[in-house]
């Protein structure tokens, strides 16, 4: 349950904030499968997934907003390693040593 929403209402609970592109995605799935909160995710993260090269560039060009703060920063630039690096499979820091 997420948010205390009974499962078979997450999906209409947050399609309303959704762009209606988006929303047309998830209509053309079959009515059961995109009533399932698991398989709405699924699909989205892998519709919009980022791949490790676009990460490596977010990572690298990304600058502070001035009107955000240095945490919003911080969140933002450790989302875009962590993209980054389990992009391409690194799970320890030995891994990710190429030389």
């Amino acid at each position: 349950m997420i948010m205390n929403i009974p499962a078979e209402n997450q999906v209409a609970q947050f399609i309303s904030l959704l762009p209606p592109d988006i929303v047309q995605l998830i209509a053309r799935e079959p009515e059961e499968d995109a009533k399932k909160y698991e398989y709405v995710k699924a699909l989205l993260i892998q519709r919009f997934k980022l791949s490790a090269e676009k990460f490596r560039q977010l990572f690298n060009k990304h600058q502070k907003a001035s009107e955000s703060t240095w945490y919003d920063f911080y969140y933002e630039l450790k989302n875009y390693l962590e993209g980054w690096l389990n992009g391409l499979n690194v799970k320890t820091f030995e891994q990710s040593y190429v030389g």
